[in-house]
Formats: structure tokens, sequence, C-alpha cells
């Protein structure tokens, strides 16, 4: 059935939106990338993502236009051996002023019959081109995920500012790295995330809520969890003046296979460099808070209470 917004018609008012349009079909988000024959290929056109479609003639000239565009920048790279070059080259030596005439996007030449014909002709020349075709398609897909999948990382991990105003997530360790924006944090929030489903002895609420109490106290302090304390923010990681990559530690990156010779990194729970003063307000805050979490169950027991009253009562009709 089709869309109500899509009328599968001839008309001029039919046309396949930008980001709809087929190539993004074929790439697989991160899976490995599916080698697509004709049948497969072909199966995958439809009205709703393929302007040959729905508008041939725009169709010819965005055809025209992306093979124009985008084999400028394939044949000046480094990624197409120079043997596939000069082969795709000399494929599109017939036919490269006929995409111009096409290419409606470039006013200079009118398109005619005659390119008309021509360009027809070459789709039904060199069939075994076709075998080619599906194999670069192929590759040039895991290509560019491989590629973007890297670069999405990396560039999210040594920006941790840009990454932390960019994160929707409301887990513990997210909104702690949030707040900060820094490399420590961030490290501590994908280390949890990814330890998330590993059994572990869980923290008491006791030492959760004095980690909770010192935090209140003094702010800078550690979250009590083995991390060391946030670094300033990176904006982003800088290399080397000579090109020699940060070291993890002037990074804020922590081994967990090397135990920590600073106390910052210690729980706050084991009081490790407190003053007596700060342990005694620390005290003094935990006894507010069990005094007042005693007065919302005395609250909670007397609502309780008054609702079951109400509900005893007989009630009276009206006369």
């Amino acid at each position: 059935m089709s869309s109500p917004l899509f009328k599968a018609g001839a008309g001029s008012g039919n046309k396949v939106t930008y980001f709809k349009h087929f190539p993004h079909y074929f790439i697989r988000p991160y899976d490995g990338q599916i080698h697509y024959n004709q049948e497969e290929f072909v199966e995958k056109l439809n009205a709703k993502n393929c302007e040959w479609t729905v508008r041939p003639k725009v169709a010819l000239s965005e055809a025209a236009q992306a093979l124009q565009e985008n084999w400028e920048i394939l044949k000046n790279g480094e990624l197409v051996r120079p043997a596939v070059t000069d082969t795709i080259q000399n494929l599109l030596a017939p036919v490269e002023q006929i995409l111009s005439n096409l290419n409606c996007k470039d006013k200079s030449s009118m398109p005619n019959s005659q390119d008309v014909f021509e360009v027809m002709r070459w789709c039904f020349s060199h069939p075994d081109l076709d075998a080619s075709l599906a194999s670069w398609m192929q590759q040039s897909a895991a290509f560019f995920v491989f590629a973007s999948e890297l670069r999405a990382m990396r560039t999210l991990v040594t920006n941790p500012e840009s990454y932390a105003n960019k994160l929707l997530n409301d887990d513990p360790s997210a909104l702690e790295f949030k707040r900060k924006k820094s490399v420590p944090t961030l490290q501590e929030m994908l280390t949890k995330m990814c330890m998330s489903g590993q059994s572990g002895p869980a923290p008491s609420s006791r030492a959760q809520g004095r980690v909770l109490a010192e935090q209140l106290v003094n702010p800078s302090s550690p979250c009590g969890s083995g991390a060391p304390m946030a670094a300033p923010a990176m904006h982003p990681v800088q290399v080397g003046a000579r090109g020699t990559s940060p070291t993890a530690e002037s990074i804020g990156l922590h081994n967990p296979n090397q135990p920590s010779t600073s106390t910052e990194g210690l729980s706050a729970s084991e009081g490790v460099g407190q003053s007596p003063a700060m342990n005694s307000m620390v005290d003094v805050i935990l006894s507010l808070q069990n005094q007042m979490q005693e007065m919302q169950r005395e609250f909670r027991r007397r609502g309780e209470h008054e609702e079951s009253e109400k509900a005893d009562q007989p009630t009276t009709a009206p006369n």
C-alpha cells in the first residue's frame, strides 16, 4: 500500500527526497557489507528511493552529476589503484562530454537526442563490467562504514567536551561525565557501561550514602569508584609538538591493570586524607539524612492510616 504522502503516478509532484535516494539503502550501518547481484540490486530500487522510477529526466541529470563530481574525487585520491583508475577512465571516456550535456546542474551545454542514444548504447556495452561494479560497490561500502565508524569513535573520545554536550543518557556515570566533561570521567562511564552486565559485589546503601555525603561536603572529591579525579576538559586532545602521541598520563587515562599510586583514586568511603572535621561533618549529614528518611516513612504511614479510616467510614445516600 502506497503512502498517502506519495503517489505512484507520473505526475510532476512526485519525487524522491534528498536523503531517501537509493545509495544508502545498500549500506549496512555496522554489519559486514553485502555483495548484491543484479537481481538483488534491482529489487531494492523503487518509487520511493530511485528517481529512475518516477522522474527519468531528473534521474539522468543526477546520475551524470554524481558520476562526474565523485569520479574527480576518486581519480585524484589515494584509495583506488592506478590500474582500476585507468580502466574506469577508459570506460567513461566515450561518454565524458555526454555526461556534461546531461547534467542539468551544469548549464554550459544542453542535451540532445544523440546524447540519449549514446548513453543508452554505453549502458548495453561492456557486459563484463557489472561483476566489477558489484564488487566495487561492496568494497567501497565496507570501506565507508569502516572509516566512518573509526572516525566517529576517535572524534568523540578525543573531544570529551563535544561528546558530553551531545550525550543523551541519564545513567549516573553519564551524568557525571556530562558534568565534568573530562577524559577520566569518560573512561569511567564507558568502563561502567561495558561491565554493567557482569556480576560483582554491590556497594551497601550506607557506603553509597557516605560517598554522596562527602561529595556534599567536598565537591572536588572523587566518586568513590576507584577512578582518579577528573582532569581538565580536553578541547581536543592534542598531539605532541614533534608529532608524537600524548601519553596516557597526560590525557588522564588510568590503566586498570596498574594500581594507582595516588590517594586521590581511593574510595571516598575509606576516608583517606580526610580531616576529623570533615569526617564529623559527613556524619552529621548522614544523621540528618537518616532523620529525613524516617520522617518521610512516618508521613507515609500516617497518610495510609487516614486513607484506611476514610475507607472504613459508612457512606450515607442522599435523601
